[in-house]
């Protein structure tokens, strides 16, 4: 979600900053009113609405003489003559009803009620006839309207005035020069902007621009390229060679025209040998940054994350930044960080550093943990954070390192490693980890890890022991050894840490050997008042015992908001009441695991198990506070689960379940992986139609016609929409996602959606697409492309991965 999230995000903010070239929108013009910095021209004051008016007095005598001429005219049969009079009659009448309304709505003004005098005033004008000749309903809009900054709709409302008031009328002028007075205003309102906004919110919308559209939009005019490129520190406050500069074409000519001071983060990869592709190549990027560093002076940077160096460059950039730099991360092999002198010189040459993380990447050989220092030789910088695969020939090495790191805080170790079995990771960590915060234990391999952090002695002395806040357990598949004894170990860790723990992610795959769970059941009885993440994952078919343990767990967690249960055996009423009496619960995850069932040898594989969705009714119905809920299902890769039997047995599931959503506090829900068919999607759509929901995100295969695209856009509360399309060539094309706007737009659905189509078997990879709001767009807009932003593309291999991740 989150990429197709940031992807509509980062497109859309370019779009919007040009946008308010031409359209300011009416918040921000509503800002300006207020805002100290701005003085706008005083174009109208209360009561000059009502001091305009030109038609002050009823005419209720012409109408009483037309309806009695009717009535004569009627009386003689002259049929004809009494339509005329008693339209006239009408005419008079409605005249003298926009007489009332336009006073109303001077009265309106007066008590700050802007929109219903825009209201009565448009009223007025609707009744046609002789009032749309008269300047007051077009006066009486357009200073209400101008009353709360909303100029745009005011320019409109005066530029009609004058074009439908005759040229002979003495207020005529005065209409034409009020609407050139607000649009010179609309026109200058560049010069406003870096002084409407705070600049930490103009600051936050630019820094998610690459440099590349920070560049174009400097372009568009001299107001933003005087902010962007001079006066926006934030602008070369990061200088990332491996991101926007390294696609950035020219980008060299502007390292020159970079002021130094402003540059406070510098990342460089140093490629020792390289090909001199000048516009996309590293090391060359690099070099030329070092160079202007060097040039220019940039003696004000705070952190240099720098990779593939020798000593020369490095301590070519240290002694430049000796008084400013705080944080400094090395990444390369073992000599040039620890054997050449990269971690013991820093400290010596930058006395204000406070922090130092080496790196070393995956593809060189594995470090022995028994080679990494437990602190910087002649400095105050301890061993605070490791993530690490041992590889040591003798686990003594790797049990000395964290005896003589004393402040370790954070440590994360690959289950790949074979040196020890789980039950002596666990004896380790209860053993020699007194300031332990935060502790993974995971099959994924990391690359190796470590962070020095500048600790006194004084600190030192002072320090109290800490307890485990963050664990995570998932022995990998060839972890043997006592599956009692990690059992037992872990009892005791958490009867140290049951205070402290706040976030619990747990594979039972171990305990689930035994049949014992000793250790969850010691964390229920003490309690977790500070838990407030709980994941759990298990492979069991039948998990009653663990089920059991679980409900106790959760309801000895009061500040549970974060759930996650990963296993068939997980879909239990026995939990899901449990996590109804956690009322600070906010998210909650589950993911069941089908097993392929085979009776015979070469019988079709079939669903195994279908899950009943009322089983989670008592949480859904009963959790004021849950707004996030994600439901996967994970079936076996020997099932195809586009077949029609197999999309039919989940269907009563999932018309159950998504009425149980539709019935709740929901705001944010997944059903990736349940393909939703024909009917089926229509009936899923109809459940949620009036809930909460605002993000939604499923996968569909089916053609897209009306009944669906109106059932979306009969969704009360939709913001945004994530559609996974698996049908041939992507039904949810461009024309069915204007379709869905318009549909939307006639709803009259005050609210901005965003949507974004994942296709499946398309010529492009992706379509988003965006509603304006009705305040941004032109009042002469004819074009869809200026109402809905739009766009399609093809994913790259690494957003792909991105997203992957």
């Amino acid at each position: 979600m989150f990429q197709a999230l940031s992807t509509l995000y980062y497109f859309f903010l370019s779009s919007i900053l040009s946008f308010f070239l031409f359209f300011p929108p009416p918040f921000i013009l509503f800002y300006m009113e207020r805002s100290t910095f701005l003085k706008l021209p005083s174009l109208v004051q209360s009561g000059d609405a009502y001091s305009s008016l030109t038609v002050t007095n009823l005419d209720l005598k012409a109408t009483q003489i037309a309806f009695e001429q009717g009535k004569q005219a009627y009386a003689t049969q002259n049929y004809s003559n009494a339509v005329n009079l008693f339209s006239e009659a009408i005419a008079s009448l409605q005249a003298d009803l926009a007489v009332i309304l336009l006073h109303r709505a001077a009265a309106h003004e007066m008590q700050e009620n802007y929109n219903q005098a825009v209201d009565d005033g448009h009223c007025a004008e609707s009744f046609g006839g002789k009032v749309t000749l008269w300047p007051d309903p077009y006066v009486t809009q357009g200073n209400a309207l101008l009353l709360q900054c909303k100029l745009n709709q005011a320019a409109t409302i005066f530029k009609k005035g004058a074009h439908q008031v005759p040229s002979m009328h003495p207020r005529h002028t005065q209409l034409a020069n009020q609407y050139h007075q607000i649009m010179h205003i609309i026109d200058q309102h560049n010069q406003w902007l870096v002084q409407l906004l705070p600049y930490e919110v103009l600051s936050s919308i630019l820094s998610h621009l690459s440099i590349k559209d920070r560049g174009r939009l400097a372009l568009t005019c001299r107001f933003w390229f005087d902010y962007i490129l001079r006066n926006w520190t934030d602008m070369w406050s990061c200088i990332n060679v491996t991101k926007d500069l390294r696609t950035c074409r020219g980008f060299h000519s502007l390292l020159r025209l970079i002021p130094g001071d402003k540059v406070k983060h510098v990342v460089l990869h140093m490629v020792q040998s390289y090909p001199r592709h000048i516009d996309d190549n590293l090391g060359y990027n690099s070099m030329m940054v070092l160079k202007t560093m060097r040039e220019r002076q940039w003696n004000q940077v705070e952190y240099l994350d720098i990779s593939e160096f020798n000593k020369k460059q490095l301590e070519g950039v240290l002694l430049l930044n000796k008084y400013s730099l705080r944080r400094l991360a090395l990444s390369s092999d073992f000599l040039s960080i620890y054997r050449n002198g990269a971690l013991s010189d820093a400290p010596k040459i930058c006395q204000k550093l406070e922090t130092i993380t080496a790196r070393i990447p995956q593809q060189y050989v594995k470090i022995p943990a028994g080679l990494i220092p437990p602190t910087i030789p002649q400095s105050d910088f301890h061993l605070t954070a490791l993530e690490v695969s041992p590889d040591d020939d003798e686990p003594r090495h790797f049990v000395t390192l964290l005896r003589e790191s004393p402040m370790l805080q954070s440590l994360k170790i690959s289950s790949q490693q074979r040196i020890f079995s789980y039950w002596e990771v666990l004896q380790i960590l209860h053993r020699h980890c007194p300031m332990l915060e935060i502790f993974h234990y995971t099959p994924k391999t990391e690359p190796s890890l470590s962070t020095y952090t500048r600790i006194s002695k004084q600190q030192l002395i002072n320090t109290k022991k800490k307890n485990i806040k963050e664990l995570v357990l998932r022995p990998g598949r060839g972890d043997k050894g006592n599956n009692t004894k990690a059992d037992t170990q872990l009892g005791l860790i958490f009867q140290k840490a049951h205070l402290t723990l706040e976030s619990l992610d747990m594979a039972t795959t171990v305990l689930d050997a035994i049949g014992e769970y000793n250790s969850l059941e010691t964390l229920a009885q003490l309690g977790a008042p500070q838990m407030k993440r709980l994941t759990v994952t298990s492979k069991l078919k039948n998990a009653d015992p663990l089920v059991q343990v679980l409900a106790k767990l959760i309801m000895a967690c009061p500040s549970l908001r974060e759930v996650d249960l990963l296993g068939r055996g997980l879909w239990n009423q026995h939990i899901f009441e449990a996590l109804a009496t956690r009322t600070q619960l906010r998210r909650l995850s589950t993911t069941d695991r089908d097993q392929l069932s085979l009776k015979l040898q070469f019988q079709v594989p079939t669903l195994s198990y279908i899950p009943t969705g009322g089983t989670i009714a008592p949480v859904l119905l009963n959790t004021p506070n849950l707004y996030d809920f994600v439901y996967d299902y994970q079936f076996n890769t020997n099932i195809n689960i586009s077949d029609p039997c197999q999309q039919a047995s989940l269907a009563p599931f999932t018309l159950e379940l998504t009425k149980l959503v539709g019935m709740s506090s929901i705001r944010h829900f997944e059903l990736i992986s349940i393909r939703l068919w024909d009917s089926i999607l229509l009936d899923v759509l109809e459940n949620l139609r009036h809930s909460q929901i605002r993000h939604l995100k499923i996968r569909m295969d089916c053609q897209i016609g009306g009944k669906e695209l109106e059932a979306f856009a009969s969704m009360e509360h939709l913001e945004y929409l994530f559609v996974h399309d698996d049908s041939s060539g992507g039904s949810f094309d461009k024309s069915a996602m204007y379709e869905l706007f318009e549909r939307q737009q006639k709803k009259k659905i005050e609210r901005l959606l965003a949507v974004h189509i994942q296709y499946s078997e398309s010529v492009c990879d992706y379509l988003t697409g965006c509603k304006r709001n009705d305040d941004v767009i032109p009042s002469d807009c004819v074009s869809l492309d200026q109402r809905y932003l739009i766009k399609e593309g093809k994913s790259t291999l690494s957003s792909r991965l991105s997203s992957h991740h």
